[in-house]
């Protein structure tokens, strides 16, 4: 029997060895506010996405303190896009230096160390049989958004090792807007935070019928970190269900069951 943890071994093995690239990239982008002609916000913003990115693949991933370190040099930047252009230029300066001080933790980025593949060994030793499946799930059409390919492929992997194929991809909301017409998912699967329309606007448009999807279509959000706000606020607007990051495949497993007794007629 293949275990489930084989699945996903190669996806955070080649997270891993980008993670230099990534990160190098990051760090040019950063220091290029310094000497950059463009306007120190749209240079701040540029950054901003890539870091909310990269902490959330590093989540993803299951490799929380990184994560949570790349996150919290993206609150002072956010912050700062608030104010003022000196106020976003030192911002820029600090962030520079911070992800300096951070590259050392580059060496703790491991497969042995990741905690989403701890998290799948730990399933799969508890369930000697596999992954329980339903037939159900061979049926279901789902809609997948995440700004990074890495989370993409992980939560991919974990869908189709539930028994569900009928899978499309979007790297954001506005992308699984665009697709919502056509696919008509059963179940859409999403950050919650994304640009250019945030996880909370695209579950007020899908509620408010102001999309091509089903009004009452179900939707499961994911995030970095345990944000109550931003959890009572998707489950006050309709969300289904609000799961952190690393999901894990049985959490993951339940929550569509849910939604699928909650949906079938008695």
């Amino acid at each position: 029997m293949t275990r489930y943890i084989d699945r996903f071994i190669p996806i955070v093995s080649r997270y891993c060895e980008s993670i230099r690239d990534q990160f190098e990239s990051l760090n040019t982008l950063a220091a290029y506010g310094n000497f950059s002609t463009a306007s120190p916000d749209v240079v701040a913003t540029n950054l901003s996405a890539e870091l909310h990115r990269m902490a959330g693949a590093a989540h993803c991933m299951g490799f929380r303190k990184f994560g949570t370190s790349i996150a919290k040099i993206d609150k002072k930047l956010r912050k700062a896009l608030t104010k003022n252009d000196f106020a976003i230029s030192q911002a820029l300066t600090e962030a520079s230096d911070t992800l300096k001080e951070l590259a050392p933790a580059l060496d703790e980025i491991t497969p042995d160390n990741s905690r989403v593949l701890q998290i799948m060994s730990e399933d799969d030793d508890s369930s000697a049989d596999g992954m329980k499946t339903d037939d159900r799930f061979s049926e279901l059409k789902v809609i997948l958004a995440d700004d990074d390919k890495h989370v993409q492929a992980v939560m991919r992997a974990t869908l189709e090792n539930l028994g569900i194929t009928q899978i499309e991809t979007t790297d954001s909301g506005l992308a699984l807007l665009n697709r919502a017409s056509a696919t008509q998912p059963d179940i859409i699967i999403t950050d919650w935070e994304m640009q250019p329309v945030s996880g909370l606007e695209l579950l007020q448009c899908v509620r408010n019928g102001a999309s091509p999807l089903r009004k009452d279509t179900p939707m499961i959000f994911f995030t970095n970190e345990q944000d109550h706000q931003a959890m009572q606020s998707a489950l006050l607007n309709g969300a289904d269900r609000f799961l952190k990051k690393p999901v894990s495949p049985e959490i993951l497993r339940k929550s569509i069951l849910h939604i699928l007794d909650a949906v079938e007629p008695v």
